[in-house]
């Protein structure tokens, strides 16, 4: 992709005039347009301006730009889960991914499609009030606001729809270009192991006192669906190339498989143990350069966020 392309991409004025209506409450985007089909002219995006004061920490910006955001200003701001240690608050600390596969998932489908994009770190534990009514009731992430319209995009699979409609509607993109940025809309890809990430939880949050064979037979269903789909012949969900599918199960099966072997007694890396298949079309798209780009977790942080998640968890139940 040529420079004056990119820069007519993603600096360009856009002509079309989004319907915005006045809304009384707070509406998330993604009930306000199917996730199937994106129509741009029935299209009516939340917007919201909060006040400087909702807009102080926990959000902890990333300040270490990447080539993407250099071209011409960020497009995006995308909010994501924040480590729940080194989140940015510590002195010595930018901030850092949490172990969100959702998160991940957007980061990937941004850094794939060269779009510019500044992260900002949402420590779950302290929401900030805004956030809670651009996603109501729980103010979960990933987030995305579009800079070009204000429109707050929420849910990881509407923010695949949403970019490849305006990726697929922007007439300053060749067709050569379009083929290569899009990845497919959710509901026309196949998804093997779309379970995965709930069966893999269930799993982590048994004990050898309480079984947990059952959970773990469920999750091993779910990575022998993906050893079936994936193959050498087939290094893919989509094929010679990932689509949408890849990268949203990628991080999913990654943190599950991480999780096995570091977080949970006695579990191992099943992954690497007895599916061949996944653990070759996981070690490829992790050697993505989005992937590269967009993981700046470790292996410690992600310990860190499951077991607080585990205790909150735990807690919560505890209280029922």
């Amino acid at each position: 992709m040529g420079s004056k392309l990119l820069h007519n991409f993603f600096t360009r004025t856009y002509t079309r005039i989004l319907d915005i209506k006045k809304c009384s409450g707070p509406i998330p985007f993604y009930q306000q347009f199917s996730k199937a089909v994106i129509n741009y002219e029935k299209m009516q995006p939340y917007q919201l301006k909060p006040s400087p004061a909702e807009m102080q920490a926990p959000i902890i910006p990333n300040t270490t730009p990447t080539q993407q955001q250099q071209r011409g200003g960020p497009a995006y701001e995308v909010y994501v889960m924040g480590h729940s240690i080194k989140d940015g608050n510590q002195e010595g600390f930018q901030g850092q991914l949490g172990a969100c596969p959702y998160s991940l998932r957007v980061l990937l489908l941004l850094e794939e499609r060269e779009l510019p994009y500044v992260v900002k770190f949402i420590n779950l534990d302290n929401k900030p009030s805004w956030l809670l009514k651009v996603n109501p009731p729980t103010g979960s992430v990933p987030v995305v606001k579009d800079l070009s319209s204000g429109a707050y995009i929420v849910d990881s699979d509407t923010i695949n729809d949403y970019l490849e409609e305006k990726i697929a509607q922007d007439e300053s993109i060749t067709e050569d270009v379009k083929k290569q940025m899009l990845l497919g809309h959710m509901s026309d890809v196949a998804m093997p192991a779309a379970d995965i990430n709930g069966c893999f939880f269930d799993y982590l949050m048994t004990t050898p006192r309480g079984g947990g064979e059952r959970e773990e037979e469920r999750l091993k269903e779910q990575l022998q669906q993906l050893e079936d789909t994936v193959s050498n012949e087939k290094p893919y969900i989509g094929g010679k190339h990932p689509n949408a599918a890849d990268f949203a199960l990628a991080p999913r099966v990654y943190f599950a498989k991480v999780g096995c072997k570091e977080v949970k007694e006695g579990g191992g890396d099943v992954v690497e143990e007895l599916f061949p298949n996944v653990k070759s079309w996981l070690h490829r798209m992790c050697g993505r350069k989005s992937w590269r780009n967009a993981a700046s977790f470790d292996t410690e942080s992600i310990i860190g966020d499951m077991k607080h998640k585990m205790e909150k968890v735990g807690k919560k139940k505890q209280e029922v």
